[in-house]
């Protein structure tokens, strides 16, 4: 099912998120994938063993988050300046891409040089990407109330990783 998600552009928006391995060791390099069903802004970020948030994308050499949709995006890409290289802590972590058809709201981040850490916490990060808030409705001349149409939709997906000795 996700495969035809992927493939059409007129459901809602469908983001997957894969790496090149399941379990990682010392030495070895992370290929992370990512594909939309139609063009979104993204998030890219990946929480360490220790419960450190660092923001891939994006990153202070690679400023844009605007994807195409049916496009496999490869990081580290074009206009990345890193490579991600596999080294202690050991265990549990993961990838999380947040993405919206409409731009991202900002979360709270300090530059590390190629990357971002990010001050959040998990649950503020959804919150904050989202960019939802609540907002007087605007009325026409007539009193009738007036909404805004476009729709922005929302795709949160996660991808745990294994870093192992």
């Amino acid at each position: 099912i996700m495969e035809q998600l992927l493939a059409d552009p007129s459901a809602p928006l469908t983001v997957k998120v894969w790496t090149n391995k399941d379990v990682y060791s010392p030495n070895d390099t992370m290929q992370i994938y990512v594909k939309g069903n139609k063009p979104f802004y993204g998030m890219l970020t990946y929480k360490d063993s220790t419960g450190e948030i660092l923001q891939i994308l994006p990153n202070p050499n690679r400023k844009s988050n605007h994807f195409n949709g049916g496009v496999i995006y490869t990081i580290p890409g074009d206009g990345d300046t890193f490579d991600l290289a596999v080294e202690p802590p050991f265990g549990k972590e993961s990838l999380s891409h947040y993405a919206r058809t409409m731009p991202l709201g900002d979360v709270s981040k300090i530059e590390l040089g190629v990357a971002f850490k990010v001050k959040d916490e998990v649950e503020k990060i959804a919150q904050k990407t989202r960019g939802l808030k609540l907002v007087k409705a605007k009325v026409n001349d007539v009193g009738e109330v007036v909404r805004d149409e476009r729709i922005a939709e929302f795709s949160q997906v996660s991808k745990e990783v294994t870093v192992e000795e």
